[in-house]
């Protein structure tokens, strides 16, 4: 599990993959911290939004879906690095300091944004002092 030194909001790596029908893939995943919460960035050229699912179940944010492959007639494939097509898969635990209900994922020229704030309760707040 990582740890933030600035505060204890946490992001675990899924170690399970979920097939359909054969291999799937792990997209390359980024997940950013600021004051307001945490934003993930996920690759994930030729998704469009009907073949992609983003949930959040029992404190598990998972990324899935299928990609179409670009249709390249009269070409044979030789080497396949971009891994474009296929079942695609991520899962992270996620920590009780991020509000589920108020994520929110967009999907954007083949990148995945995911918002995810901060639950109320985990953010900074300044207290007044009263003094006589």
């Amino acid at each position: 599990m990582a740890k933030n030194e600035s505060n204890d909001v946490r992001v675990t790596r899924g170690k399970t993959e979920r097939t359909e029908g054969g291999p799937s893939r792990a997209p390359y995943v980024d997940i950013y911290e600021t004051e307001s919460g945490l934003t993930l960035v996920a690759e994930l050229p030729g998704v469009s939004a009907d073949g992609l699912a983003v949930e959040v179940e029992k404190g598990v944010l998972t990324i899935s879906g299928k990609a179409d492959a670009p249709a390249l007639e009269g070409y044979r494939p030789v080497y396949e690095g971009m891994a474009l097509g296929g079942s695609f898969f991520r899962a992270f635990a996620l920590s009780d300091e991020v509000d589920r209900e108020a994520t929110t994922a967009s999907l954007k020229e083949g990148v995945l944004t995911v918002q995810m704030p901060k639950a109320p309760q985990a953010r900074t707040r300044r207290i007044d002092v009263e003094g006589a």
